[in-house]
């Protein structure tokens, strides 16, 4: 009959309303776990929004479903994270970093610290990271950039640039300050440090400061900028950035076709080596042979691969430099005594370096007995167990070593 057609019709109509409750509050719950996941990877572990992915279709989300899920104290987070991507790359500031007092690298609006968005938005901003360093060496430091190979006209584009300290050719010490391989440049130890640490440990500028207070000459070599791309990629843009590629890979702005030429002169880390030693210290800093060159002092501080640069100056310019060399500071160097290596090279490196590693144990630690066979020097803990680290937390212990070795030199 008819009220009983109209009974099941409200019983349907009460089982979808009931269906359509449930779905709702699955689409609440769904959202609200969403929202706690989004601000966990998002907002807690910085992780960049290429990284993260929808939890159950593995998708990248839009902007859009950023703004609409991530909850509403981090919708501002996140619209100031996106002005850390600029239309392009053409200064330090257009991503809206900079460094605070004590060096760190933090957001302009927010003081949140670095951010991870893509590898090349992280190489562009990195690029930028060098060229401020650069600027402070001379800015601050009253450092001379001088650009390699020697030329009346040097192009920038296809040159290596090294720095000297004021009046270095007159100073009576003088330190060879060589850093690593990789994707550092003159004034920085590691990179990554300069941009998620701080300046104070990934950056030269706190053995500027002891060297400058010893009164010593400083030049900042540069051995891993050995080649110059042709044509010179224009500047990386924002979609560009917002590319998600594997570290190593080419970068987005730059061409197929694109050539990348060595530097004259530079080619390597050891032929940089020996041609800022040959055209530069020997021409404009060492005295001739004699009662008055006794009064040079020449001392070395070499990280990672720099302590391979370093021996291809005592390999390569022995004479010149033995009866000179103070004090060689190797921090996590990379170097190893060769088969056959001559007795004059691994006497320098056993009677005046020192290798502070990486290790677990405290700072001047031994880490091996007497001689390590293979570095040929004795080897102590930097009193940090990360490799990019040793630098700067060593740094009270290697100007103690030098030190010592100026009061007893020979």
């Amino acid at each position: 009959n008819l009220e009983s057609e109209k009974e099941v019709e409200r019983k349907e109509e009460g089982i979808k309303r009931e269906r359509e409750r449930e779905r709702l509050m699955e689409t609440d719950e769904s959202n609200s776990s969403l929202s706690k996941y989004l601000h966990e990877e998002f907002v807690e572990k910085y992780k960049g929004i290429l990284d993260i992915v929808h939890p159950k279709t593995g998708k990248i989300l839009s902007e859009e479903e950023y703004r609409r899920y991530l909850p509403k104290e981090d919708i501002q987070i996140f619209e100031e994270y996106l002005k850390t991507i600029p239309e392009e790359a053409k200064d330090f500031a257009s991503f809206n970093y900079t460094y605070n007092d004590q060096g760190q690298l933090r957001h302009m609006i927010n003081g949140r610290k670095f951010h991870w968005v893509s590898q090349p938005h992280y190489d562009a901003l990195g690029d930028l990271v060098a060229e401020h360093i650069q600027h402070l060496l001379v800015s601050k430091y009253n450092f001379t950039k001088t650009l390699l190979p020697l030329s009346d006209n040097p192009d920038p584009s296809s040159s290596c640039p090294i720095f000297l300290s004021p009046n270095w050719e007159s100073k009576n010490t003088l330190v060879l300050l060589i850093q690593g391989t990789g994707a550092v440049r003159p004034g920085q130890w590691a990179r990554a440090l300069c941009i998620n640490d701080s300046l104070t440990n990934g950056s030269i500028f706190p053995y500027l400061d002891q060297i400058s207070s010893r009164d010593f000459g400083v030049i900042i070599f540069n051995p891993n900028q050995n080649t110059f791309l042709s044509p010179t990629p224009p500047p990386i843009t924002k979609s560009q950035m917002m590319t998600k590629t594997k570290p190593g890979s080419r970068p987005p702005n730059v061409l197929p076709s694109t050539k990348r030429i060595d530097i004259p002169g530079n080619e390597d880390n050891e032929n940089h080596t020996l041609y800022v030693w040959d055209n530069i210290v020997a021409k404009n800093w060492l005295k001739p042979s004699g009662t008055e060159a006794s009064d040079q002092n020449l001392v070395i501080i070499a990280h990672s691969m720099g302590g391979e640069s370093t021996m291809a100056l005592l390999r390569n310019r022995r004479s010149q430099v033995e009866g000179l060399i103070r004090a060689v500071a190797f921090t996590d160097s990379v170097h190893s005594l060769r088969r056959g290596e001559k007795d004059e090279v691994r006497k320098i490196v056993r009677e005046k370096a020192r290798n502070w590693v990486k290790s677990s144990k405290a700072l001047d630690e031994k880490v091996s007995r007497g001689i390590d066979e293979s570095s040929g020097c004795e080897e102590v803990s930097a009193g940090h167990e990360k490799h990019e680290y040793t630098s700067g937390f060593c740094i009270s212990s290697v100007f103690s070593f030098i030190d010592g070795k100026m009061k007893n030199k020979k």
